[in-house]
């Protein structure tokens, strides 16, 4: 058995929150530099009394951007099915659509779960963000998480 311990990194790409129709939350970016690819797990908890559906739900986004030459993102553009791969048989998950929403959670049956799906796209720089739609007042706890895997050198933690 290999030891997978260095050459993995786990980065806290989102913090444990409540999210509200008050704001869109999001990874910022996260650096691929160094990592064939990353796994990301998004931990969605139980919603707090808003009705989930298709007016009021969670969509999640999936971005990517080239390095702009001084080690920075140039702008995010949506990622497509082939920079992705996701376990299409959860009930919240689907292919990419053209802004790169992967997650759309409109139902209670989708909650209290995690998701994970993992970017195998060449850009450098990847960006995750959680948009409320409709009202969502009381809101549902969320965070994610990555895992850096085949590093070929760690990377500073975010």
């Amino acid at each position: 058995m290999r030891e997978m311990e260095s050459r993995t990194e786990l980065v806290h790409a989102i913090d444990a929150q409540t999210v509200t129709d008050a704001t869109a939350v999001n990874s910022g970016d996260v650096d691929r530099q160094g990592a064939e690819g990353m796994l990301f797990v998004l931990n969605v908890g139980d919603n707090g009394g808003d009705t989930l559906n298709g007016t009021n739900h969670f969509e999640v986004k999936v971005e990517h951007a080239d390095d702009d030459g001084a080690g920075s993102p140039d702008a995010y553009a949506a990622v497509e099915a082939d920079d992705i791969v996701i376990d299409a048989t959860l009930a919240a998950a689907q292919a990419p659509d053209a802004s790169g929403i992967i997650i759309d959670i409109d139902d209670a049956a989708e909650d209290q779960a995690s998701y994970k799906f993992a970017y195998k796209g060449d850009r450098r720089f990847v960006k995750v963000t959680i948009t409320p739609q409709g009202t969502l007042t009381n809101g549902n706890p969320m965070s994610l998480d990555l895992v850096k895997h085949d590093l070929s050198h760690r990377t500073a933690q975010r």
